[in-house]
């Protein structure tokens, strides 16, 4: 009888390790299920300790869409209380609610772009670029809140500093059941003894189709600056002021200059081509609805683009006002740091107004016996 008890018991034990899930195996898995999906949304929240010993709770909604154009393989979108960060078709903004800014990078800016992008906390420490790292090594199956992972990990940072020992250790967690990353820590260690430990947790996984679109609305009120720019940038120009000088020559190789425009008032609008809200703003004075005032010139600036990128930009629009690229001395000389800015300049060569941003209003008091009755107030 004791034959058949062992031969049961060696049975179920060879069963056991057969059915033990390889946990290569379940990282493989997890991989393959984010790179399949077209379409993938979750929750992420974000635990940092603070020098004050307490912890700094960050909270986000996710939204990856796969785009094979893309250097990442896929845009994105991360929404929190104080900004939202977007990755649309090549474009990258981020959005500053407090400071109601949006910055953004040139078009001749790509590289810093795509550095920058690479390297955001959000994007280094997405389950999507963790899960297509090849070096993890398998620690041990763990239990958290009944639910069983399998935990890997790999190494940052081990390296000696001025004597001190320094050494950085992540450490991913996958569900065993759903296959999915849902736990990331960084370990940070200074002479062997835990100093920090960073936590990421990403909760309610979604899945979508190929029909599901990656949107976004921009904020109203907000204006476009471009990254490294200041408050040292800001524009020293105010109204009553005397408009600086200046001259350029336009898309059809004109020269414009200021004193060309001293019989009527002269709008300068100062864009860039990867702002949203220059492009709504060019998008309504290009209609063919709109008529502007016989009282004023408009003149479009983009100080940050070459006359080459800005050709082909404008081919889209086709404007029948002059257009100069390459300006950079002009948006330097005007103080211009965020975008789209508009000067007013009248007969006399002073500024009359200055407008930051996108404003409906303000477009609309350029159209036909509408600027003079708006600006001379």
């Amino acid at each position: 009888m004791w034959k058949y008890k062992l031969s049961a018991l060696v049975l179920m034990n060879m069963c056991l390790v057969a059915c033990k899930q390889n946990p290569n195996n379940l990282l493989e898995d997890a991989r393959l299920k984010l790179n399949a999906a077209n379409y993938i949304s979750y929750d992420q929240s974000a635990f940092y300790p603070n020098p004050m010993g307490t912890i700094d709770t960050l909270k986000a909604s996710v939204v990856l869409k796969k785009n094979s154009s893309s250097f990442l393989g896929y845009d994105f979108l991360f929404q929190s209380n104080t900004t939202d960060d977007y990755f649309r078709n090549g474009e990258y903004r981020l959005v500053k609610k407090n400071e109601k800014i949006i910055n953004i990078f040139p078009v001749e800016q790509a590289d810093q772009m795509e550095s920058s992008v690479r390297s955001g906390r959000n994007i280094q420490f997405s389950p999507m670029t963790f899960l297509n790292e090849d070096d993890w090594s398998y620690v041990n199956d763990t239990l958290q809140n009944t639910v069983r992972y399998s935990s890997f990990k790999r190494v940052e940072t081990d390296t000696i500093i001025d004597g001190n020992e320094i050494y950085t250790a992540l450490y991913i967690f996958i569900n065993s059941k759903t296959k999915l990353m849902e736990r990331f820590e960084r370990r940070n260690f200074y002479r062997g003894e835990l100093s920090q430990t960073v936590v990421y947790r990403y909760d309610d996984y979604s899945f979508g189709d190929d029909n599901m679109e990656l949107t976004y609305t921009i904020p109203k009120d907000f204006v476009t600056v471009p990254f490294g720019q200041n408050d040292k940038d800001r524009i020293t120009h105010n109204p009553g002021d005397s408009a600086p000088d200046f001259e350029g020559t336009d898309l059809n190789i004109r020269l414009i200059k200021k004193e060309d425009f001293q019989d009527k008032k002269l709008v300068l609008m100062f864009s860039v081509i990867n702002c949203g809200y220059c492009k709504l703003a060019i998008e309504n004075l290009t209609n063919e609805k709109f008529q502007l005032s016989e009282s004023v010139s408009l003149v479009a600036i983009y100080p940050l683009d070459t006359k080459i990128n800005v050709s082909r930009y404008m081919e889209i629009f086709d404007p029948s006002f002059p257009v100069i690229a390459e300006a950079k001395v002009i948006g330097e000389n005007y103080g211009v740091f965020a975008f789209p800015t508009f000067f007013i300049i009248n007969q006399s060569g002073e500024i009359d107004k200055v407008v930051q941003g996108y404003q409906k209003e303000f477009l609309e008091s350029l159209r036909t016996n509408s600027l003079s009755n708006d600006t001379d107030r």
